[in-house]
């Protein structure tokens, strides 16, 4: 028997309906697919995955929407002012998504052959799995409820001081995902 998803659309209603709930749609899963890209380009398609999780259950939980929670100060690190700027200007010029680095240094993805750049193949399979979460894709299990990922080695080892606030879900690559 199928999981019930943690995370419903309540997120979602009430913004729009019609052909521009659906388009709402397309343009969360693209912030989404962006953030991937810039936090965790390097990371298993799981943990990936995860990272999407955290932005969908973060929205239901606070009632805000998904631009909202992304762009809130000092939480997804990839959405710099700099990046901003040219993902807006990227936009206007009709440049989307090939665009996806402003700063100059579009994002590597690890396979197991290796580093390489970021493809439009990449970009896609992201986009459809932010998607997916989007619609109701439940966490795999034991990462119910997943609203906080962090890379230890930004702390030399060790947990971020929010996260003795959070229960410690597991690690996924080379994040530690956190409710």
């Amino acid at each position: 028997m199928p999981r019930r998803p943690v995370v419903g659309l309540g997120w979602l209603e009430g913004a729009c309906s019609g052909p521009g709930m659906i388009m709402r749609l397309f343009y969360y899963a693209m912030l989404i697919a962006f953030t991937i890209l810039w936090e965790a380009p390097h990371q298993p398609k799981e943990g990936q995955e995860l990272v999407a999780h955290t932005i969908v259950n973060r929205a239901e939980i606070s009632g805000m929407n998904i631009e909202a929670v992304i762009m809130q100060r000092g939480q997804y690190a990839g959405w710099t002012p700099q990046r901003r700027m040219g993902w807006l200007r990227c936009a206007i010029e009709g440049e989307l998504p090939w665009c996806l680095d402003p700063v100059g240094h579009l994002e590597l993805i690890r396979t197991k052959d290796g580093w390489r750049k970021a493809t439009a193949a990449d970009w896609w399979r992201i986009w459809w799995m932010s998607f997916s979460v989007l619609m109701g894709k439940p966490e795999p299990e034991g990462y119910e409820g997943v609203t906080h990922f962090d890379n230890p080695i930004f702390w030399d080892g060790g947990d971020p001081p929010w996260a003795k606030e959070k229960e410690t879900l597991g690690k996924v690559g080379d994040h530690v995902f956190y409710r």
